[in-house]
């Protein structure tokens, strides 16, 4: 959760910086995280953008029943 939370701090200076703490945090299973980071391989902020990683990460959200997610996972169906 430090992490998620450091991410959200760093969001609107560092990009980059908040991308890899939003993936050490979705690495360790933080739905909310998955989401953001997803969003963050979409978009191509503070990463190289990678729809395939989108909706990689997207997925795991959605699996866990993440309703922002879920409805992001129909762009991929």
């Amino acid at each position: 959760m430090a992490q998620f939370n450091l991410a959200n701090m760093l969001y609107s200076d560092d990009k980059e910086g908040a991308a890899h703490f939003f993936k050490l945090s979705a690495e360790k299973g933080l739905t909310q995280a998955q989401h953001n980071y997803a969003v963050l391989c979409e978009t191509g902020s503070g990463v190289e953008r990678d729809l395939d990683k989108a909706k990689f990460w997207f997925s795991r959200a959605a699996a866990k029943g993440h309703e922002p997610a879920m409805r992001e996972m129909k762009k991929y169906a």
